[in-house]
Parts: structure tokens; C-alpha cells; sequence
């Protein structure tokens, strides 16, 4: 926000406090200048413009922007407040700059960024509205008159208008003139698209040709250095690794012999990739030599390393070939071999293997108290399929098939008859879920060939289908032969069946039990008994008092009083007829009526009772017969 300058907004997003929903209601501004004290906005006595979804804005007064540090404070009844705070900031008069004004004609951006063409006190050689671009190219202006590669290693930046911002500039690495297109690297960050504005900046002075340099030597006896291109083209892009920043020590450029590292430069960089001194057979390493990185032999074509004096390598230290210190040998001492006897035992520490006593043990508790084996124990399980299901003989497989009733076992019994009478079940290998169950009735040891007494006939049986042949179980005993169980060797069932008889003839007419109940009972005790009986409405007799309730038909709870009731009733099925007599009020919404005989003359009495703003009440009576 700019200090005190009037027409300007600040906004802030409100939600409601109870739910955390945009807040839409009315919104008031305080605000607080310099940390002083807060007051509320002097326009419109604070009163924000709701601008959709809870944000809300204000347009504060010139002098109410006129402070280092704003906060302004919105508030709303049933929102949660929010307080925006804002640095201003005084924009420099860019027309007396550095104290010298400019006049009025004087050349601005709003002057030189809408015209096409260079403006060369910017650096700028050509600007406009591209014709096209993609991720690696932009087509400048059709107007635009360079010949080919003349804007190469120029700067260009650019503009799209859907992305509405400046990408950083790439440089022009080709042009094409006769199409206007100019190839960048790298790629730009987003494609531009919608209107393309861009700027080609002018390239650097060239260098292809730096100016001379006289430097005697690098060191060593090498030959001097005369001039910038050579070291440039020699010594620099063939012997600085710009990847790992670091120079390859080749003595070539850096003094001694060819092949040989130089002693006077102890603290050079070993680089990947580069052959030292064009030697192939052979790398000394003098004394004193820190090598920074990795020493690996491939990299620099030798092969074999000699180290005359003390080498630190900083990193890896890898040769394909030999490695020899002096001779033929690399250094040992009692230090070096301590050092690595106790990198080890750190090593075995961190990682704490078990004990031997700790191994022997935990194969003492595998083996158990009778000292079998993983592999005795593996094979007692495997045992278990048979042993654990006696009734299991044979699990093998068909390996030829006749028929569906005869076929060769895989293996089996070479006794002929060995599988009679026994039980097959045969799974179909494709689906291992089909089963046929069939009876064997004949066997062929020789050729293990089983005949089975009838085609189970569940699924069409294959070669390689699994079959289990079970013992047959005794047959049942049929219902004679329980019968014959039970006469013969039951007496409590003999005892049972004559007692039945007994009270069968007890029971007879005459018999003593009938004897007895004559005896005690008469028809005047029978009568007794039936009057004492619950009774029923009697057929065709009148029923004086028939009580029913009659209940609102808008509630079906709240009585019905003062109604007019229609009594109607049905015989034996027949059609409603009215009753003889009216109904008349009780109570509290209850009623009576008293039925005459002609009312209650059928076997089943059907009553309806009905009255205006009153539910029906219907009743079945199964009267008894007089």
C-alpha cells in the first residue's frame, strides 16, 4: 500500500464463528496507524463492500494511509475478526531522478515497451509480439531483420499473456532468419501462450579470441604458456572438471615428466576421465600426494599404481590391476592390523551375532529331549497323512484310463484283490474341488488295474486326476438284524410290551380302570363339572347390556362422545341387517345396546357399530348352541 495516497483498497476473508462459513453479513473497519490508537474507518463510519463468499473491502481515506505501519481491523456481529497489517512504502518520482527532472518527452517504459524494434540505451536490440513459441523456441516478429545466428548468445525474456508474467531470460544458442525463430537453452519454465511479448537483450562482448596472457611456466620444466587461447584450449577445458571442480593433475600441463605425477604439487585433484601424461602402463605416485576424491585406475588408464613415499587418498582407493608401495608389497604394521581388528569387532558389536553358546543352545531346544532333527521331525510329519486317517490306504494318481470304470493307478498294491470292496474318490486336478466317489470291485495287482462297480458318473475322470482309496467301513445292520439284537439279548423291552397290553386291557370296557371311574363318577358329578365350564353367548337368546367404545377417526384414541350409533349385525355370513334395538350412551365415550335373540340367531354373529367422526367397531360372536 502506498503511504498516504488516496483510491486505494485493503480486504480481508471473514467466517462465521459459529459454523466456519464465509460471513456475509455487515462488516465494520477500525483502524490503527504507527501502533496509536485504533479508531474506525473514517469512511462510511468503517462500512466494508461485501464482495462475494465472506470477502469483504474497504477504501480507506488518503489520510488514513498516511502511517509507516496500518493495521486495520474487521469486525462483524457473529464472524471472526481479522486484522490485516500493511507496510507502506513511497514510490520514487522516476521524473527527477537522481535529482535532474526529466522533461515531459523523455522516454519511459509506457514509451518503449509497447513498440516493436531495439532501444539501445537499455541494451535492447529487438522487442514485440512473438509469432509463436515452444518449449525450446520463440518466432520474434515477422518484422524482425537478422541474419542467421546473428542474435546467438543473445538474452531473451518473455511474456504470455495467460501466464501474465516474465520468464527469466535463456539464451539464444541458434537463429534462423528465413523464419524467424531463435532456439533457446534452456527451456522455458512454462510453454507461453495467449499474446507473447518479448525482449532480446544484447550478447556480451566475444571472447572466441581472448587477448594474449604471458605466463612463463605452471611449474616443473614444462613449456611455457604464451598466450590465453592455449591455456583456455590446453590446460583449462582439458584439464579442469567443471562437474567436480577440480583440476586433473596431469603432469603434461603442470611440470615433471610424462606418466609422473610431479612432487611440486602436492595438493592436486585426481579427475575422472582423464589419461595422465598419456601413459597407459604405469602411474607413480610421489610422496606426500593428497588426493581429494576417489583414486580408481580405470579412470586414469594405468595398469598399475606405484606409490613411492605416503599417499593419502580421500576417498576410494580402487585399481584393476596391481597396487605396489615401493616394490611389490602394500604397507602392513602391527597399528594398521589393531585398526582393523577393532573396526571389526565395532562392526560385530553393532550387529551382535549370536554366541556359539547361544547357537548351541537354541539347537538343543529344536531337537527336543530325544535329539531328533529338523529333518526327522520333517519326515515323522510327513507320515501323518496315513497314520492320522487309517481308513486312508492308497493316495496316487490315474495314469491310464480305459474307461470310467477301469483304470491303472500310478502306484499301488501288486496283490491282486488287495483294493476289493474298498472306497475310491477320485478329485478332477483342474478344478481340485469336483469329486466322484465310487466302489471297487475289482483289482489287478500286476498292472495295478482298478475296476470299479458302476461309473460314478459326477465328472468325466482323466489321467492325472488324484485318487484316494479308503477302507470300506463294516456295512450297517439291517432292521431284522437289530430286531433280533434287541429280542434276544433285551428283556427290558419284553417288560415294556407286556405292561403295554396290560393297561390296553385295563383300559376296555369292564376293565379294571373303566371299573373304577364308574364307580366314582355319576352324571349329577358330570353336570357339576360342565357348569363349572366358561360359558358362551347362547344361540338365539337375548343379551341384555352389550358393551363397545367408539374412538375419534382422526386420532383413533380420543373417545367419541354424544354420537348417534348405527347398530347393524350379520348371521351366518348373511347380508347386515339393523339390530332390534338402538344403542344408547354410557360414559366416557362407551356404549351399550341390548341384542334380542333375533339378533344372536346364527351359529357366527358378525356386529358393526359405526357413528359420524367415530372409527367402526366390528365384533365376531360364535355363539352356543341352546
Amino acid at each position: 500500500m502506498q503511504k498516504n495516497v488516496a483510491g486505494q483498497k485493503i480486504g480481508a476473508q471473514l467466517v462465521s464463528a459459529t459454523d466456519g462459513s464465509a460471513f456475509t453479513g455487515s462488516v465494520t473497519v477500525y483502524v490503527t496507524g504507527d501502533a496509536g490508537t485504533q479508531a474506525v474507518g473514517s469512511v462510511g463510519s468503517g462500512a466494508c463492500a461485501h464482495e462475494g463468499e465472506g470477502y469483504h473491502t474497504y477504501a480507506p481515506a488518503q489520510a488514513e494511509t498516511n502511517y509507516d505501519l496500518i493495521a486495520f481491523t474487521f469486525k462483524g456481529t457473529g464472524a471472526v475478526p481479522v486484522t490485516v497489517q500493511v507496510y507502506t512504502r513511497v514510490d520514487a518520482n522516476v521524473l527527477t531522478a537522481a535529482g535532474t527532472a526529466w522533461n515531459s518527452g523523455a522516454i519511459t517504459e509506457g514509451t518503449f515497451s509497447t513498440t516493436a524494434g531495439s532501444f539501445a540505451p537499455l541494451g535492447i536490440i529487438d522487442q514485440g509480439t512473438a509469432q509463436s513459441a515452444t518449449s525450446t523456441t520463440l518466432v520474434l516478429r515477422a518484422g524482425a531483420s537478422f541474419g542467421d545466428d546473428d542474435v546467438n548468445n543473445c538474452v531473451l525474456m518473455v511474456k504470455g499473456s495467460d501466464q501474465g508474467y516474465w520468464q527469466a531470460g535463456r539464451i539464444v544458442t541458434d537463429y534462423v532468419s528465413s523464419t524467424d525463430t531463435a532456439t533457446i537453452d534452456p527451456a522455458w519454465e512454462v510453454t507461453p501462450t495467449g499474446t507473447i511479448t518479448y525482449i532480446l537483450f544484447a550478447a556480451p562482448a566475444d571472447l572466441t579470441t581472448p587477448p594474449a596472457v604471458n605466463v612463463t611456466q605452471l611449474g616443473g620444466s614444462a613449456t611455457p604458456v604464451t598466450n590465453m587461447t592455449t591455456v583456455y584450449s590446453t590446460d583449462f577445458a582439458n584439464n579442469y572438471n567443471t562437474t567436480a571442480d577440480r583440476w586433473r593433475a596431469d603432469a603434461t600441463h603442470f611440470g615433471g615428466t610424462a606418466g609422473t605425477f610431479n612432487a611440486g604439487i602436492p595438493d592436486a585433484r585426481l579427475a575422472a576421465g582423464v589419461t595422465h601424461g598419456g601413459s597407459s602402463t604405469g602411474l607413480t605416485l610421489p610422496a606426500g600426494l593428497a588426493v581429494g576424491g576417489s583414486l580408481n585406475n580405470g579412470e586414469i588408464n594405468a595398469t598399475s599404481v606405484v606409490m613411492t613415499g605416503s599417499v593419502t587418498v580421500g576417498g576410494n582407493l580402487i585399481v584393476t590391476s596391481s597396487l605396489a608401495a615401493g616394490s611389490n608389497s602394500i604397507p602392513w604394521n602391527a597399528s594398521w592390523d589393531a585398526e582393523v581388528q577393532s573396526e571389526c569387532a565395532d562392526a560385530l558389536a553393532a550387529y551382535d551375532p549370536p554366541t556359539k553358546a547361544e547357537l548351541d543352545s537354541a539347537e538343543s531346544n529344536i531337537r527336543g529331549a530325544d535329539s531328533d532333527t529338523l529333518k526327522t521331525l520333517s519326515d515323522q510329519i510327513d507320515g501323518l497323512s496315513t497314520s492320522a486317517a487309517p481308513q486312508l490306504l492308497l493316495n496316487t494318481t490315474i495314469a491310464t484310463l480305459a474307461s470310467q470304470t477301469s483304470f491303472t493307478l500310478t502306484a499301488g498294491s501288486p496283490d491282486d484283490d488287495a483294493y476289493n470292496g474298498a472306497v475310491v474318490v477320485v478329485t478332477d486336478q483342474s478344478t481340485s474341488t469336483q469329486k466322484a466317489v465310487g466302489l471297487i470291485s475289482g483289482y489287478a495287482g500286476g498292472t495295478r488295474t482298478v475296476t470299479l462297480s458302476a461309473d460314478p458318473a459326477v465328472f468325466t475322470m482323466a489321467v492325472g486326476d488324484t485318487v484316494d482309496v479308503l477302507a470300506n467301513i463294516t456295512s450297517a445292520p439291517t432292521v431284522t438284524q437289530i430286531r433280533q439284537e434287541i429280542d434276544s439279548n433285551s428283556t427290558q423291552l419284553a417288560a415294556i410290551v407286556a405292561d403295554t397290553g396290560e393297561l390296553q386291557t385295563d383300559w376296555a370296557n369292564g376293565g379294571r380302570l373303566d371299573v373304577i371311574l364308574d364307580a366314582r363318577a355319576s352324571q349329577t358329578s358330570v353336570d357339576a363339572v360342565a357348569a363349572d365350564l366358561p360359558q358362551r353367548v347362547t344361540k338365539n337368546t337375548a343379551l341384555a347390556g352389550f358393551p363397545f367404545k367408539l374412538v375419534s377417526s382422526s386420532d383413533h384414541v380420543t373417545a367419541v362422545t354424544g354420537a348417534t350409533v348405527t347398530a347393524t349385525r350379520s348371521l351366518d355370513g348373511a347380508a347386515f341387517a339393523a339390530c332390534a334395538n338402538s344403542a344408547s350412551e354410557v360414559a366416557s365415550g362407551w356404549y351399550k345396546i341390548d341384542l334380542a335373540a333375533g339378533d344372536l340367531n346364527g351359529n357366527t354373529v358378525a356386529l358393526r357399530f359405526t357413528a359420524s367422526g367415530a372409527d367402526a367397531r366390528e365384533f365376531v360372536i360364535v355363539t352356543q348352541p341352546t
